[in-house]
């Protein structure tokens, strides 16, 4: 979906100060994976966020990417987000990138 109202969208360049979610539901939660339905707080607008930390065993720096992809209703009742992998995850446009280096991006807008 589209998620035209919502200021995240609207925003030319967006960063981590941008996001003001509610938790409205844990999917599931791992040590180093996680998913879960949020709410901005600002406009409404659903989230499913998927997040998958990459552990570096040498150095110590660990690494956290985070998908947020805008949802439906509807979405939220045809899709099963409980089940998806973080590979398919990654086919849902548009979606913002967030990466390890506090990067933020939307990809497919």
């Amino acid at each position: 979906m589209i998620p035209k109202q919502c200021h995240l969208w609207q925003k030319e360049k967006i960063d981590s100060s941008d996001f003001n979610f509610e938790e409205i539901k844990t999917y599931f939660e791992s040590s180093h994976e996680w998913r879960h339905l949020k709410r901005c707080k600002q406009c409404g607008q659903l989230y499913i966020s998927d997040n998958i930390e990459w552990v570096d065993y040498f150095d110590g720096n660990d690494e956290v990417n985070t998908q947020l992809v805008p949802v439906s209703e509807e979405e939220l009742k045809q899709y099963d987000f409980e089940k998806m992998s973080s590979c398919e995850i990654l086919l849902l446009l548009p979606r913002i990138d967030w990466g390890p280096k506090n990067d933020l991006e939307w990809i497919g807008k």
